[in-house]
């Protein structure tokens, strides 16, 4: 670093910055596939610096999400960025913002601001758009409630695929849904994971206490398993120790999950379990006629679905 800085700061680099140069650029992993474009030595030497940033923010979150370092704030932040942000605050007066979360814990319209408020300077409010019943937009309400001290959002409910009545009665799927299905797969993934759990020094996947992606990647879908013995009975049910889980070594898996369970920022993601049952008793019964309901009817995954071959007149 200590050449390179030498080498940038030399006569001869400055008096030469501005000729131009021929950079190439790849477009595939291809040896051929390359495209060529003038540019100029200070050009490329200030992209480099900035596009540096990028890896330095994505750095400092590890350090200080994973690791528990103390990084220095201005690590990482473009200056236009911090310029922005000063310039923000200084026109709020040091004024707040509240973060505001909907919750479907009683009436479809009930709405509620989060249990604290968390003062940060004032920034764009984020509209974030949401499903209270769907696992995977949970994740991304884990993560918006892990950083709270940072974001704020305002929440507003939006379906993701269009509803349909239902017309015919139950339709039988010819497979059970992978929803409440207790299967070898399932129990198989949770003791591989208990398994990695092992070899940290604390109940969660990265080791401590710590949330990271991965944490907040499976946790929708280790809440839910609570629908299998609902809607399936005992015989599918997934609770700790002996012949619940069929003798599987997945008791890492639970401690996981009461450590997730006692963050105060996840408990307030969590939907409203009755109301939950209720959304998904029509897949448990086979009788829902979204898009993703035909998609996984038809025997595939819910993300898989297609608009044209699911369909329904």
């Amino acid at each position: 670093m200590q050449e390179l800085k030498e080498k940038l700061n030399d006569t001869d680099f400055s008096s030469r910055g501005r000729e131009s140069v021929l950079v190439s650029f790849a477009l595939s992993p291809s040896d051929s596939d390359f495209v060529p474009f003038s540019s100029t030595l200070e050009r490329e030497v200030a992209f480099a610096s900035h596009h540096a940033l990028h890896h330095m923010a994505m750095m400092k979150i590890a350090a200080k999400e994973t690791l528990g370092k103390t990084v220095d704030e201005g690590f990482g932040v473009a200056p236009g960025t911090k310029r922005f942000l000063e310039a923000q605050k200084t026109e709020a007066g040091g004024a707040t913002q509240r973060r505001g979360m909907s919750t479907w814990a009683g009436s479809p319209t009930r709405s509620m601001s989060t249990s604290k408020t968390t003062a940060f300077p004032a920034v764009p409010s984020l509209t974030y758009f949401s499903a209270w019943f769907c696992p995977f937009a949970h994740r991304c309400t884990l993560a918006l409630e892990h950083h709270a001290d940072f974001v704020g959002y305002e929440w507003k409910e939006s379906l993701g695929w269009e509803k349909r009545d239902n017309a015919d009665g139950e339709v039988d799927n010819g497979k059970d849904w992978f929803y409440h299905w207790k299967s070898e797969e399932l129990l198989e993934g949770m003791e591989r994971f208990s398994k990695e759990l092992r070899k940290t020094d604390g109940r969660l996947f990265m080791g401590g206490e710590r949330m990271g992606v991965v944490d907040m990647t499976l946790f929708p879908w280790a809440w839910r398993f609570y629908v299998f013995e609902h809607y399936r009975g005992e015989k599918f049910a997934i609770k700790r120790g002996g012949e619940a889980v069929d003798g599987w070594d997945v008791e890492p898996f639970f401690a996981w999950l009461d450590c997730m369970m006692e963050s105060p920022g996840v408990v307030r993601t969590l939907p409203d379990m009755d109301r939950y049952l209720e959304h998904i008793g029509k897949y448990a019964s086979g009788s829902a006629r979204s898009k993703v309901a035909e998609a996984v009817r038809r025997g595939v995954s819910a993300h898989e679905y297609d608009d044209r071959k699911d369909a329904r007149d």
